[in-house]
């Protein structure tokens, strides 16, 4: 009886060897569109079909090789071995953790014995994108701020992100970095959102936040009861007596005025400067970027109508007894709209040479001094100060002011009337009206 080992070719004795190891032995990922999986299905990887990625097996058994009625297989990591049951020399190898290197050792067998087998070079399985993680929906007014964080991207670049409501509306498209979007609803109704990350794969799983009920705008219910006053008693004494007394108004004016005005708005007014109506926020110098739904895009570049991104009610807590400022860790935005745009002239300040940081010299500034947060005007701030800096994605940051420079030259400046707020973001700097 022969001997175990390679033996004589071409004699029929190759019958009772074992065979060879084989040769032109290569893996390559299939790039699945399987479910993410965080680790490899060590148990049954060959019937794991449908999650994980996988990796695609050829190779060859060398001529005059003693013939092989299966192969098996070895992966690293896991040390699954899997039996092929075949003398086919390709295999699919299934189950396997995405986003995770392996290396396979192909061993040929039969009745007489097992190759000490050949392993590949390193590839890496790939699936679609795991789900996105924690996803919330914040409420705000006609509309939602939908947030999240990114989930595993299975061993593929992240390419985009989709958020869709359960009434229809949808957010598509967004970056493959993408961790918020704020989306317009009607007001007083419910829904959730379903978010979808995407890859070279495919489209990962949905994650779903909770139920959130859209608010409505604030202004209405308080305007209207003191709307209707107005027509009847400005008609009749304005047209008749508006023409002839019209010189005679600045002394007539003082007296009439602060009696009415200031009790009835001193809960709206608090802080407000009202050029008409609406609510302004003061100067901000041209050379500022201000954050919208789009990024930050140049204040001279917004138009009456366009939309900027603002603090919701829950970041920006202000202690009426203290008069100070409470801020969350990081802010939640949500959109407001640019009702006026009035443009003058002033002097700026430049804080730590920063000129797109430049400021009108009365513009308020969230600030941190002596340990508290506090509004103080550009021009009182000091060096030592902090200025509070926030992000597009709403992280709250300190910068601290090392140096000023209060330039005399004056700049185009900026008053925007928004519909709501007297608070957003303008080069990163947290500003109040």
């Amino acid at each position: 009886m022969a001997t175990r080992g390679k033996g004589i070719k071409s004699s029929a004795q190759d019958n009772f060897l074992q065979p060879e190891n084989v040769t032109s032995l290569t893996a390559t990922d299939v790039g699945t569109s399987r479910p993410y999986l965080a680790t490899a299905n060590t148990t049954s990887a060959a019937s794991a079909s449908g999650t994980g990625g996988a990796v695609s097996l050829s190779w060859t058994l060398p001529a005059g090789s003693p013939a092989a009625t299966a192969y098996i297989i070895t992966t690293t990591p896991s040390t699954y071995e899997h039996n092929t049951g075949s003398s086919s020399t390709s295999y699919t190898f299934q189950g396997l953790a995405s986003n995770t290197s392996y290396t396979f050792t192909v061993k040929g067998t039969n009745a007489v014995g097992t190759a000490s087998g050949t392993t590949s070079s390193s590839v890496t399985a790939t699936t679609v994108p795991q789900a996105p993680q924690s996803p919330t929906a914040t409420a705000g007014v006609n509309q939602n701020t939908i947030s999240w964080t990114l989930g595993a991207n299975g061993g593929k670049a992240l390419s985009s992100h989709d958020v869709n409501g359960s009434d229809g509306t949808s957010s598509l498209g967004l970056s493959g970095s993408a961790t918020s979007t704020t989306i317009n609803d009607t007001a007083g109704t419910a829904q959730t959102y379903t978010i979808v990350a995407k890859n070279a794969n495919g489209t990962s799983a949905g994650a779903t936040t909770s139920s959130v009920t859209t608010l409505s705008p604030f202004f209405p219910p308080f305007f209207p009861p003191f709307f209707p006053f107005f027509p009847p008693f400005f008609p009749p004494f304005f047209p008749p007596f508006f023409p002839p007394f019209f010189p005679f108004f600045p002394p007539f004016f003082p007296p009439f005025f602060p009696p009415f005005f200031p009790p009835f708005f001193p809960s709206f007014t608090k802080g407000v400067s009202y050029l008409g109506s609406g609510i302004y926020v003061k100067c901000l110098s041209g050379s500022m970027n201000i954050l919208t739904p789009f990024g930050l895009e140049p204040i001279e570049s917004i138009k009456v109508g366009d939309t900027v991104l603002v603090p919701n009610k829950e970041s920006v807590i202000l202690d009426e007894a203290t008069g100070l400022y409470k801020l969350s860790g990081s802010i939640v935005f949500v959109n407001d709209t640019v009702i006026d745009i009035e443009i003058t002239e002033k002097p700026v300040i430049y804080f730590n040479n920063n000129d797109g940081a430049s400021v009108s010299e009365t513009q308020p500034i969230f600030t941190i001094s002596n340990g508290q947060e506090i509004v103080k005007m550009a021009q009182d701030i000091i060096v030592g100060d902090v200025i509070v800096r926030v992000d597009e994605n709403g992280n709250v940051s300190q910068e601290i002011v090392e140096n000023i420079n209060k330039s005399n030259d004056t700049k185009p400046t900026y008053y925007l009337k928004l519909e709501n707020s007297t608070i957003f973001v303008a080069e990163g700097i947290l500003i109040n009206q």
